[in-house]
């Protein structure tokens, strides 16, 4: 590695984000490998979000795509739902709609929330809004339990596999289906460091690779950029 590491992000990242990099001497490439499709308006969807709307319900929201397909239909009026979400980023986008009380439960990782969900033993039926590449851990553990999970697709996930010219320092991955789609077309050099938003991202890339792993300790696209910023901050001093 030379002065400044250079670092691939497998999504687009706002300006701020991006910013932040080049004041940190970052290299920064931005290739966005997965694209996502909002399909809530569809008129089949809009018709069972509506009568949703109309009912008290309990749901799941593990991504802010979920969230947005779902809430930005202020026609359908102010839902009176239990909400149980993922922290951070996704928590923040379910505040922008809906009052702090109505929060029953938050997680770091859809493991931990369904351990959260599965301590209120008078759910019997949960709504998880989702996009088609969701993972199998948080429905599975909750039908386990007899809990019946009616899950509502919103948004669908599209790879779109880029070959990455350059050898990295490092790679940010914010989902499973932007690794699938990386290493569909590319392979890593062993220095590579691979940078994951969390759990569910980790497992997918241990998977595909064997190189350094290192998790975001904050599931955000600013968490894992300062999680690499970090690294090659101590790496450069500790070569120093």
């Amino acid at each position: 590695m030379g002065n400044n590491a250079s670092i691939l992000s497998t999504i687009q990242l706002e300006q701020p984000l991006i910013d932040r990099a080049m004041l940190a001497g970052v290299v920064l490439d931005i290739i966005p490998f997965i694209q996502i499709v909002d399909i809530s308006d569809s008129s089949e969807l809009q018709e069972k979000i509506g009568q949703l709307y109309k009912e008290k319900i309990t749901v799941i929201f593990t991504s802010t795509n979920a969230v947005y397909a779902i809430c930005e239909h202020p026609n359908f009026g102010h839902p009176d739902w239990d909400i149980y979400c993922i922290e951070n980023a996704t928590m923040k986008a379910v505040l922008e709609y809906f009052p702090a009380e109505r929060i029953m439960g938050k997680a770091s990782d859809s493991d931990t929330l369904a351990t959260e969900i599965l301590k209120n033993k008078n759910i019997k039926n949960i709504t998880f809004f989702c996009g088609d590449k969701r993972m199998d851990a948080l429905p599975d553990a909750l039908q386990k339990e007899k809990i019946a999970v009616n899950e509502v697709v919103v948004y669908t996930t599209i790879e779109t596999p880029v070959f990455a010219a350059k050898d990295y320092d490092g790679i940010l991955f914010n989902s499973p289906s932007a690794v699938s789609s990386f290493f569909s077309m590319n392979l890593l050099d062993e220095h590579t460091v691979v940078f994951a938003i969390g759990k569910s991202t980790a497992k997918s890339l241990q998977k595909e690779c064997n190189n350094h792993l290192i998790i975001s300790d904050i599931a955000t696209k600013k968490g894992v950029l300062e999680t690499a910023i970090h690294y090659f901050e101590q790496h450069k001093t500790n070569q120093s």
